[in-house]
């Protein structure tokens, strides 16, 4: 859990299931968030306020030769990034990743990482502003090679 007001944040140890709620005060004119997959594996997200887009860079998030990447601009949120303050909502389950801006779905991607975890995510923005960042690992329901949920 991360609380102030920065220019980042870097939260370690992150596990390959969580989900991430961010809350900007003033935001910046650009954050970027990197989650630092592997070796040479980041898969990006980046609010730019001044362009009203969201951009998800998927090209370097896998080191499989077969994953395909690629860079995506939504601009659709321009409204939603006007705000003084932006909260994202971001699941990642191994290999989908979900991003919602002010609770509306935003992109949907596949993600293909050669590592396991524990995977690591850095928050960064051009200027100083209000942060607030917390994230909670998600566990598995199913039980192992089955798709029937474990019993409780």
């Amino acid at each position: 859990e991360y609380v102030g007001t920065s220019k980042g944040a870097t939260l370690a140890n992150v596990p390959g299931a969580f989900e991430l709620w961010l809350r900007l005060e003033r935001p910046a004119r650009k954050v970027s968030l990197a989650l630092e997959l592997g070796r040479d594996e980041v898969f990006s997200v980046f609010l730019d306020r001044e362009g009203g887009r969201v951009i998800v860079d998927s090209d370097k998030a896998s080191a499989d030769a077969r994953a395909h990447g690629g860079v995506t601009a939504i601009d659709s949120v321009g409204r939603l990034l006007e705000q003084d303050t932006v909260e994202l909502r971001w699941f990642i389950d191994h290999s989908v990743s979900e991003l919602f801006v002010a609770d509306r779905v935003v992109a949907t991607n596949r993600l293909f990482p050669v590592s396991e975890g524990p995977w690591r995510l850095r928050l960064t923005a051009s200027e100083t502003s209000g942060m607030e960042a917390r994230l909670w690992a998600l566990r598995n329901i199913l039980t192992p090679g089955t798709d029937r949920a474990k019993p409780a």
